[in-house]
């Protein structure tokens, strides 16, 4: 095994060790529902502030895919789970 397959392995292992954990599944779970990951980016309006915000919220959406995209890679049998945020 190459060194980066090591290293990805292990970051699914520890991911998977944190969300055997209730309390690894109901944080995770809080940070996909604050992150809209199914959610707009669209922030309504013509300024450039509403711009800012929303490239903003794309970058808070993005992050949120990508956690359940890991989450789902490393604890399959607890991802519907996670995305229901039914703790």
């Amino acid at each position: 095994m190459q060194e980066t397959e090591f290293k990805r392995q292990q970051e699914l292992e520890d991911l998977a060790e944190v969300l055997a954990l209730p309390a690894g599944q109901r944080f995770f779970s809080r940070m996909l529902q604050l992150s809209n990951y199914l959610g707009a980016s669209y922030a309504p309006g013509q300024t450039r502030v509403d711009a800012l915000t929303m490239a903003y919220n794309e970058g808070l959406r993005r992050m949120g895919q990508f956690m359940a995209t890991e989450a789902a890679l490393a604890a399959p049998e607890k991802i519907g789970k996670l995305l229901a945020g039914k703790f």
